[in-house]
């Protein structure tokens, strides 16, 4: 199936049908093809219609408002899982729905990288530098330079997390 055109292109071939220009010169300002254009232009003057046509299908469980709600909610704590926000928030829906809302926001669920552990033996040595160094002024820790910025959990997971972010983010 064709992607759907915004309503906001539909407008604009609409605009640009009543201003009286060819098809073939929508087509080149707007960037869509011909058969697209012919279609949107047709349900105008056939139907009076600028939306795209209903389609056949079960409508969505959800609203907008909810669907924002359901996203803003993972986007918060991207730890939480479909059941989880679906017992946060007060929705009677399936926890599928809820993933399927996460795909069309662009989010998708995967394993949390692991992050390197801290031994005993690295956690005494950064205590000691702590406390050897604690009454050092603005100006000294100006001139230090601090090459290592991993991240790392004191303690062991006995599992792995999982993460819901948008596609290629860590």
């Amino acid at each position: 199936m064709a992607p759907r055109v915004p309503v906001e292109d539909r407008k604009l071939i609409t605009r640009l049908f009543l201003e009286g220009l060819p098809q073939r010169v929508i087509c080149q300002r707007t960037g869509r093809l011909k058969t697209a254009v012919r279609r949107i232009i047709r349900a105008f003057r056939d139907e009076g219609r600028i939306a795209g046509a209903q389609r056949p299908g079960r409508p969505k469980i959800t609203q907008h408002v909810e669907d924002e709600l359901i996203v803003a909610a993972v986007v918060a704590d991207p730890f939480l899982n479909a059941s989880e926000i679906r017992d946060e928030l007060p929705l009677e829906v399936s926890t599928s729905a809820i993933r399927r809302r996460f795909k069309e926001a662009g989010l998708s669920n995967c394993v949390a990288a692991k992050k390197p552990f801290l031994t005993g033996r690295q956690c005494q040595q950064r205590l000691q530098f702590a406390q050897e160094h604690q009454h050092w002024s603005q100006e000294e820790w100006g001139t230090v330079v601090f090459s290592d910025e991993s991240t790392f959990c004191t303690r062991c997971r006995d599992q792995q997390w999982r993460v819901c972010r948008p596609l290629n983010s860590r």
